[in-house]
């Protein structure tokens, strides 16, 4: 019986590493090769998502900071090459008036297509 994932997720199975066991059980299944992949490159991710009903996001999306534009779009090509359905790649400041007085730090976030039809919305 021939797998049922799709390529992407195939090629990035699970590492192991004792350090991140607790924050990788608390990744989505279905956005956990995603991170595993930005860990792999050396970047922090701050959030992410596998998207859907009952989850934060519509899409699937993973939160990182980098130290440079070039950074984040190098990471961002990456992720394309090695296979993830990345769609698109924002730069965003938040605000969260319960959390912060003002706009909390840069971050990227790379939206990735969801569904066998590459639905993103």
């Amino acid at each position: 019986m021939s797998d049922p994932r799709p390529s992407w997720q195939r090629a990035h199975p699970t590492l192991v590493d004792p350090a991140r066991e607790e924050i990788e059980a608390d990744l989505d299944p279905g956005i956990r090769p995603a991170v595993l992949a930005l860990w792999e490159l050396g970047i922090e991710t701050h959030e992410s998502c596998q998207g859907g009903d009952g989850h934060a996001w519509t899409w699937p999306v993973v939160q990182f900071g980098a130290s440079s534009d070039e950074e984040a779009v190098a990471a961002f090509r990456s992720l394309i090459e090695s296979g993830f359905p990345a769609d698109r790649l924002h730069k965003a400041w938040h605000h969260c008036p319960d959390c912060y007085p003002e706009l909390s730090g840069l971050q990227w976030e790379v939206i990735f297509l969801r569904g066998d039809r590459g639905d993103s919305r």
